[in-house]
């Protein structure tokens, strides 16, 4: 019996231990799977890598051939007397003028006349024979009321004395940088922001420094980042987008080994393409994982003057005018001498005052079953109403008001007539008091059909909602 018992041990630890090595022969066959598969992989991408680089390599094939051996230069035969060579094309574009009398027009016509004289020196070196294209003397690109200005009032001398340095001087003294009108420079460069719809880092940094620098040039200020490396860095910091990669940069700039950078323009520049590339590398993993934020109360807006000064009778709703100028012509949200963040606290203060002035609408009830104006005894307004198309009320209108009420004995009449009435309670009690009387605690809210009875015809609202009080005063 008990070699029974040790045999039959004996051969579940052997069944045991040959389930155990099935399991791992298919883990191992798995693994191979596995590697087969990512193997394959590999080989694809290698094969796209190939496709890819054969591609670019075509289409940038000017920049990454080599250059081609120089041919030695073909003997020309002597030209044979009355042939003329002809060429049938245009050597050298028109050359500019200029008739401009500010530093950004002179810098303008510099830069087209750098690039006329480069097309100058291109086509002379292209010309055979020798023959050389000869450049227009700077005197040549002005009209003659402007020569004659610019002698008398910028250079100082007759116009037939002026000679070609005399120009060159003339508009090399506009290189000179203006003055900083930091005015207008952080007014400029607030509106400076890094475009994030391109996609590739190094373009993002060039075109934000792009940027950057015709707005100096605008401003007749081109050394700036040279003269003011540090100034430059800050505003090139305060245009990085998005808002998260903006804050990281500026802690980055705070480190000691990166103050360097504050120190050369042209380094930060640097640093940040390569800081921008590999924020590129998670930016769409980024974006992916950002959750929308939910609609909530709007961001605090900071008012720069005392809105409390402005008098109360600025916020009439009856003058339909600007509640800072009294302007009619505009509303306060258009006015120019209001910021926004105080023309949303100009409309807020109106608001509070307009709800103090406000009214509460009160239905009162009459014992009355037929609808006429000689048994409707009114308060405030002769005006007919009827609720339910059963029971006669007396409506006291006022334009300030922004609720109506009606007693309880209004909604036991409308009952008693078989009308049936919505009454919903109320989350909290509310108080609500009128110009005189004492204050009326509401609970319920109750959704009723009432028609007017007008001198133009009846009007008819439905779904009214009015509140019920507990108690009401007569008027």
């Amino acid at each position: 019996m008990e070699m029974n018992i040790r045999l039959m041990a004996e051969l579940e630890e052997l069944r045991r231990r040959q389930e155990g090595l099935v399991a791992q022969l298919h883990a191992q066959n798995k693994q191979t799977k596995a590697h087969e598969q990512g193997v394959a992989a590999s080989d694809k991408h290698g094969e796209q890598l190939e496709v890819m680089r054969r591609r670019t390599s075509a289409r940038w094939h000017a920049f990454s051939a080599t250059p081609a051996p120089a041919v030695a230069a073909l003997t020309t035969a002597p030209a044979v007397a009355g042939v003329q060579v002809v060429y049938g094309y245009q050597e050298v574009s028109k050359s500019p003028s200029f008739n401009g009398r500010t530093k950004v027009q002179m810098h303008k016509f510099m830069d087209q006349y750098e690039a006329y004289a480069r097309e100058v020196n291109i086509a002379n070196a292209q010309r055979p024979g020798g023959a050389q294209i000869q450049r227009a003397p700077l005197s040549a690109f002005f009209d003659p009321l402007s020569v004659e200005r610019i002698a008398y009032w910028e250079i100082g001398k007759a116009s037939h004395e002026l000679t070609e340095e005399d120009w060159k001087v003339f508009f090399l003294g506009a290189k000179d940088c203006d003055p900083a009108d930091m005015s207008k420079l952080d007014t400029g460069m607030a509106k400076l922001k890094m475009d994030a719809n391109v996609q590739s880092a190094k373009s993002r940094v060039s075109k934000l420094v792009s940027d950057f620098n015709a707005f100096l040039v605008r401003l007749s200020m081109d050394g700036f980042a040279e003269a003011e490396p540090k100034l430059t860095v800050d505003y090139l910091v305060a245009a990085v987008q998005p808002p998260a990669v903006r804050a990281r940069v500026k802690e980055f700039m705070k480190l000691n080994e990166n103050r360097s950078l504050k120190k050369d323009a042209r380094d930060f520049k640097r640093w940040l393409a390569d800081y921008m590339r590999r924020y590129g590398e998670y930016e769409p993993l980024m974006a992916a994982t950002t959750k929308t934020p939910k609609a909530g109360k709007a961001p605090r807006v900071v008012a720069v003057v005392n809105v409390d000064k402005i008098p109360k009778s600025n916020f009439t709703q009856e003058k339909r005018a600007c509640f800072k100028c009294l302007s009619p012509e505009h509303n306060v949200f258009k006015c120019p001498k209001v910021s926004d963040g105080d023309a949303k606290l100009l409309m807020e203060r109106a608001r509070s005052i307009w709800k103090e002035t406000k009214s509460v609408t009160v239905v009162e009830t009459v014992d009355v079953a037929g609808v006429s104006l000689d048994n409707a005894v009114m308060c405030a307004a002769r005006m007919v109403c009827v609720a339910g198309q059963a029971v006669s009320l007396d409506a006291s209108f006022d334009s300030g008001a922004d609720q109506s009420v009606v007693p309880p004995a209004t909604l036991a009449k409308l009952k008693k007539q078989g009308r049936n009435v919505l009454v919903t309670k109320l989350k909290t009690p509310i108080k609500v008091k009128g110009f005189v009387g004492p204050a009326h605690t509401v609970t319920e809210e109750a959704t009723m059909d009432l028609r007017f009875v007008t001198d133009a015809g009846p009007l008819m609202l439905t779904n009214v909602k009015c509140w019920v009080p507990t108690s009401v005063t007569s008027c």
